[in-house]
């Protein structure tokens, strides 16, 4: 929390933390870089369609409780490729 309102945020660097949500994010459409990986993520939710448009980089692997169901969605329907560390 407390990301909401950096919405020109271009990269974010939040792996090994405990973060269990991406819905903080969900405004920070300007992201070109994203690494999130070694967290306590389950969805990807708060990724959009919009984020798909900026965002070039997006590390989420390994994530323990990540569903691989999860990753093909947001390849297949929001055109974002999640990439391991």
């Amino acid at each position: 929390t407390g990301l909401e309102s950096l919405t020109r945020l271009e990269q974010l660097h939040a792996q090994l933390n405990h973060i269990e949500s991406l819905t903080p994010i969900q405004k920070l459409t300007s992201l070109r870089e994203l690494y999130v990986s070694l967290n306590r993520l389950q969805t990807l939710d708060g990724l959009t369609r919009q984020h798909s448009r900026a965002l070039k980089t997006f590390f989420c692997l390994p994530n323990e409780h990540l569903p691989d169901r999860v990753l093909l969605r947001a390849e297949r329907t929001l055109g974002i490729r999640c990439r391991s560390l």
